[in-house]
């Protein structure tokens, strides 16, 4: 008898439950509000595309004209202060003066930097390419003037070597340039560099490169050379023969 109740007890026990009493809580009023916000957060807005989508604007002082050509300036120097050293002495990082004479670290990452800065502004108008030509020759000479007390240095004037030719495919090929790369570029005008080191050595005249001027590879919007030639493609092509 007092085994069988012991086993009933445990048998209650096992299958109790409490039973079902209102509790005071709100949280059963939260969830529907809850469920609602996220709703309506998720509802897609009924309003005119036109008042949504807009092109982003950069503040106006942004772009004035002296603002464009003190960055045109700054980032043509820091290009052509790392190209010439790269392509001329094969020399890779390293320090490049600003135009205030400054000494920063310049390395291929850098120069992908500017380089596609510089293309981009071309390719959506906020430079032309008789002002980026201009800012290249004048900062050109400035480089020059800067690393005048280094015997192996090649000058860039009188804009005829591969160190020149260098820096005018990273800017005016720079749309071209997959992922905005620089190495291609510069090896190329190294071994061009190169094998006229080597030619003057072995007492053979070496003509500055001819086949690879800027109308044939270095105007991504004008692929015919003849039309380059007829003096029918765009300024940077012309500028440049």
């Amino acid at each position: 008898m007092v085994t069988r109740k012991l086993t009933c007890k445990h048998e209650l026990a096992a299958n109790w439950a409490p039973p079902l009493l209102p509790v005071k809580s709100d949280a059963a009023e939260r969830v529907p509000t809850a469920w609602a916000a996220a709703q309506a957060r998720d509802a897609p807005l009924e309003t005119d595309a036109s008042e949504t989508v807009e092109e982003p604007a950069a503040p106006s002082e942004l772009f004035t004209p002296a603002a464009i050509q003190a960055e045109l300036d700054s980032n043509v120097q820091s290009l052509l202060g790392y190209v010439v050293r790269w392509v001329g002495q094969g020399v890779g990082c390293s320090k490049v003066p600003t135009l205030e004479g400054s000494a920063l670290m310049e390395d291929r990452a850098t120069l992908r930097i500017s380089s596609q800065q510089l293309a981009n502004w071309r390719l959506h108008g906020l430079i032309d390419d008789a002002q980026l030509l201009e800012s290249l020759q004048r900062v050109a000479r400035l480089v020059d003037g800067q690393n005048a007390a280094d015997a192996a240095y090649r000058p860039l004037a009188p804009f005829e070597g591969p160190e020149w030719h260098a820096a005018l495919e990273l800017v005016f090929g720079g749309v071209d340039a997959p992922n905005g790369y620089t190495e291609p570029a510069l090896a190329r005008w190294r071994r061009e560099r190169k094998a006229l080191d080597a030619a003057v050595e072995a007492g053979v005249t070496a003509d500055a490169p001819t086949d690879s001027s800027a109308c044939a590879h270095f105007d991504a919007r004008s692929r015919e050379r003849s039309d380059c030639n007829k003096g029918g493609a765009s300024g940077a092509c012309r500028a440049f023969q």
